[in-house]
Order: C-alpha cells, then sequence, then structure tokens
C-alpha cells in the first residue's frame, strides 16, 4: 500500500523546466525529485531478493542486517529536504519583493516546513530502526548493549527535533493536541520496549506518564534490581508502527500545508 501511495505522488511530478527558468534552486529540486524512482526501483529489487535470507536471521545481526536496508534511505530525504527548503526560500525571495508584504505567519514558512519536516522524519527514522527488530525487539533490546544503545540514540535524535518543533517561541502554528497525545504513547511504547525511559525523554514527561500509570514499576519474579523491576505489558511491534505512523500523518498534513502555504504566496 505504501508502495502503492509513493509511486503515485511520483508519478504526479511533471516537468516544468520551462516555468523554473531562474530559478536555479527549483531546477535542482526537479531532477532530484526525477531521480527517485530509479534508486527506488533498484533498492526494491534488492530488498525482495534479500528478504527471505533477512527474515530467517534473528537477534541483533537479523536486526541490523534489515536495518541496513532502511538506513540508507536517512541520506537521500536529508538531500531531497534540503533541496526542497532551498527551493521555496528561492521561489518566496523572488515573489515576495523589496516591499516584503508576507503575511506573518507565512514569512518564515522555509524554516517551519523544515522543523516540521525534520520532526517528521525523525518519528520515521525510530519507526524505521524498531520495526525492523520485528516481533522479537523486546527481547532482543533486553538481551543487547548494542542494539539498546542505537535505540537510545536515535530516540535521542528524535526527541532533540521534536524539542525544538514544540518550544520554537517564533512559530505561530499552534501543535494539535491529537499529536501531543500521540507523541506520548510513543514514549509509552519506548519503555515498554526498552523496560525504561530513554535518557532523552523529558523529565514532565516522565513525571506525567508516570502518573497516569500508562506504566508503572512492579514486583516480579525473576530478574530483578534491588527488588523492584519495571514490568511493561508485551511490546506489539504492529502496535509501535500504527502509533509512529498515526503521528507521522498528523506531522505530514502541517508540512504539507506549510509547502502548500508558500506555493500560494508565490
Amino acid at each position: 500500500e505504501a508502495q502503492a501511495q509513493t509511486d503515485t505522488v511520483l508519478g504526479e511530478i511533471a516537468s516544468s523546466e520551462e516555468n523554473l527558468l531562474g530559478f536555479e534552486e527549483a531546477l535542482a529540486l526537479e531532477m532530484e525529485l526525477k531521480a527517485i524512482s530509479t534508486w527506488l526501483k533498484h533498492d526494491r529489487k534488492v530488498a525482495k531478493k534479500s528478504s527471505p535470507t533477512l527474515l530467517r536471521l534473528t537477534g541483533p545481526q537479523g536486526w541490523t542486517e534489515r536495518y541496513a536496508l532502511l538506513e540508507k534511505f536517512n541520506t537521500r530525504i536529508d538531500v531531497i529536504l534540503g533541496a526542497t527548503i532551498r527551493a521555496l526560500s528561492e521561489i518566496l525571495a523572488f515573489y515576495d519583493g523589496p516591499d516584503k508584504t508576507a503575511k506573518p505567519h507565512l514569512e518564515n514558512a522555509p524554516e517551519l516546513l523544515r522543523k516540521w519536516s525534520e520532526g517528521k522524519e525523525s518519528l520515521g527514522r525510530l519507526r524505521a530502526f524498531v520495526c525492523a527488530g520485528g516481533p522479537t525487539a523486546f527481547s532482543v533490546v533486553r538481551n543487547s548493549f548494542e542494539l539498546r544503545q542505537r535505540l537510545d540514540h536515535i530516540i535521542e535524535a528524535k526527541e532533540r527535533k521534536i524539542t525544538i518543533l514544540l518550544s520554537s517561541g517564533e512559530q505561530n502554528l499552534s501543535t494539535p493536541a491529537a499529536l501531543l497525545r500521540i507523541l506520548e504513547q510513543v514514549t509509552a511504547a519506548e519503555w515498554s520496549l526498552m523496560g525504561c525511559f530513554a535518557r532523552s525523554t523529558p523529565l514532565h514527561l516522565v513525571h506525567k506518564l508516570l502518573l497516569s500509570n500508562q506504566v508503572k514499576a512492579s514486583p516480579q519474579s525473576g530478574e530483578s534490581s534491588n527488588g523492584v523491576v519495571l514490568s511493561s505489558p508485551n511490546f506489539d511491534v504492529e502496535d509501535f508502527f500504527a502509533t509512529t505512523s498515526g503521528a507521522i500523518d498528523l506531522m505530514l498534513t502541517v508540512v504539507k500545508a506549510l509547502a502548500a502555504a508558500g506555493c500560494a504566496r508565490a
């Protein structure tokens, strides 16, 4: 389904070089977008060929090798995002002219677009990493310090981008309440997977989740730490995919609105 949606979007990219003469950054973006179909087709072939073997691999090795198929998209997305921001800035600077009549809530559209896009991508990268672990992700994290460390670093990167987004005093966009609730659910799911909060989890969120009993500490037979361990509900990777996807979809709506507002201004 995701592949079909992506192919539909790529099919809508039409050549418009004659309308972009003089806009070098916009032309560069168009070339980047046209190249997506080529490398995406190749990567899908690689994934299809590798899948039978990778699905049989278990433990940290299987997780790491599956994630390698997804991790390479990070740099490509960064390139496309950078090209998009530069193109939008170039077009807006041209049409704004010297009188700068832009509306205040649209004046910083490129910067707002960057922050929301990076926040969305940070969640996407967390989703990709965790889901590469598959149904056994819970037990692998509990037994592999290396995977726990990588997960902690990816969560930290996500928290940093989300914090920048939510604490930006210059933006005049209100964060949807639904998004904040889903982000809390994502953090609770992280705790279920790790058995603890990541180091970067904001203290106010830790307190809120503990106070609301979304996560809690309780005695448990077997492994323990000073007689008490954090017991969590069974981690379900499909639920994690659904939860993070909900947040990503909401953020994508804002990203589209920002891009459309900027284009409308031009």
